[in-house]
């Protein structure tokens, strides 16, 4: 995975993930062709030598696509990298555990107010939990409540732990890529039917499938 100039963060080369969820969607295609249909790669969760860790995605917070009360704040004010256990405290106290966040399903607000003591000045948590429970017709996806963690290096799959890659299935027909997935990276290969509808519906399939190995693998019990 290398990384590629970035037009948030001006001048830089990162490489995006999103923490414990297939977030990251393309353009809508209507019937995409195979080659065209999105994968998914899980990796080990590692931030060591993180550039950055936002509560959301940065590209639709940089475009304005988000509502005004989240952007009155500086975009950096929300950069939690300075905190190595951030990752795990946005996750408890946003959503409580990691089936919730993985699901966005946040704590209602009265509870996440009370159990945090949140006062009138703490503008940008307030903003930030509505963000993520907003809900409006041209609302930004779950982006909006994924955490985000850049980094200014090309990773080496071989050399980073990898527990599965999602794909079409089609791509499993191909014994160069089970060689790679099973023997060179020793991850699970997991599939998807491909049925000629349009690709959200196979973001809903991969979202599926992530739930159904991460339950497998107990990483919600974590």
């Amino acid at each position: 995975m290398r990384t590629s100039k970035c037009n948030v963060f001006k001048g830089e080369d990162l490489l995006y993930f999103f923490v414990g969820r297939p977030a990251y969607k393309k353009e809508s295609v209507l019937e995409p062709h195979y080659w065209e249909l999105p994968t998914c790669v899980i990796c080990e969760y590692n931030i060591t030598g993180a550039k950055r860790i936002y509560p959301f995605d940065t590209g639709a917070f940089a475009n304005g696509m988000y509502p005004n009360f989240i952007s009155l704040a500086q975009m950096t004010d929300y950069d939690i990298s300075a905190d190595p256990s951030s990752v795990n405290k946005i996750i408890g106290t946003f959503f409580s555990d990691r089936l919730s966040y993985f699901r966005t399903k946040v704590r209602p607000e009265a509870e996440f107010v009370a159990k945090y003591s949140i006062d009138v000045l703490d503008e940008e948590i307030r903003a930030l939990h509505a963000l993520i429970t907003t809900r409006m017709p041209n609302s930004p996806d779950d982006r909006r409540a994924s955490i985000e963690v850049s980094f200014d290096k090309s990773f080496d799959l071989s050399k980073r732990k990898v527990l599965a890659i999602v794909v079409p299935e089609i791509y499993l027909e191909s014994d160069e890529i089970m060689q790679y997935i099973e023997v060179d990276l020793q991850a699970e290969p997991i599939s998807y039917p491909i049925t000629g509808q349009n690709m959200n519906h196979y973001y809903s399939c991969i979202y599926m499938l992530v739930e159904q190995f991460y339950h497998k693998k107990g990483l919600f019990r974590v």
